[in-house]
């Protein structure tokens, strides 16, 4: 891999983790600003006329809603805390490097990681067995 086609998965990858934080962030504002309209709508509602609507703890629909905020936000969350590592599991490079500190392990791998003692056997790839009827 030179050096262009590494500036190349380097640029898509921010491009990527830029992207996925935007998700994360429209995803979080998606369900939390129509949430806020909803309470501020029944607030506004109960301080005109007390006890038009009983409130927010007698909107049955309301703690629906919480709860789907409440999933959606933490999918947001992740997206934008996680962004960066999932952007790096969708744009690999070509280059070995060890999956758990990401150092450069040249162009043989070792069987462990020399960085962090990871264990790389089972990521190596195994050699192919040749049956005994292929060689006859």
């Amino acid at each position: 891999m030179n050096r262009t086609d590494l500036n190349d998965v380097i640029r898509y990858r921010m491009l990527t983790t830029g992207v996925l934080r935007l998700m994360g962030i429209w995803i979080i504002a998606s369900r939390i600003l129509p949430l806020v309209s909803q309470a501020l709508v029944i607030m506004w509602q109960d301080s005109i006329t007390p006890n038009f609507s009983g409130g927010l703890s007698n909107q049955p629909w309301l703690w629906g809603n919480i709860g789907q905020a409440v999933i959606y936000t933490l999918l947001g969350l992740f997206l934008i805390v996680y962004a960066r590592r999932l952007a790096r599991k969708i744009i690999p490079t070509a280059t070995s490097r060890c999956p758990g500190c990401d150092y450069d392990l040249g162009a043989a791998p070792p069987a462990r990681c020399p960085e962090c003692g990871l264990d790389l056997s089972p990521l190596l790839p195994t050699p192919v067995q040749s049956s005994g009827a292929d060689s006859q």
